[in-house]
């Protein structure tokens, strides 16, 4: 099995926070989006949709939005 790889972000509030492609990511992605697929969204949304994508893949592990920081915020 592959190990799960995760990505660190410094968002605009100054936070260092991890991005995953975990399948609950991958979940909330599918649900906002009905695609899994990153370029696909891009390509039908546009590239604004990809800091939305971002966001959703910086869930905790207990699946709650990153703390102290909203989509608004974020974008």
């Amino acid at each position: 099995m592959t190990p799960l790889k995760s990505v660190t972000l410094i968002t605009p509030d100054g936070v260092s926070r991890e991005m995953r492609d975990t399948p609950g990511a991958r979940k909330r992605i599918f649900d906002r989006y009905g695609e899994p697929n990153f370029i696909e969204i891009a390509r039908t949304k546009g590239d604004w949709a990809l800091f939305e994508v971002a966001y959703l893949m910086m869930y905790n592990r207990k699946g709650k939005p990153p703390e102290g920081l909203t989509l608004d915020e974020f974008m």
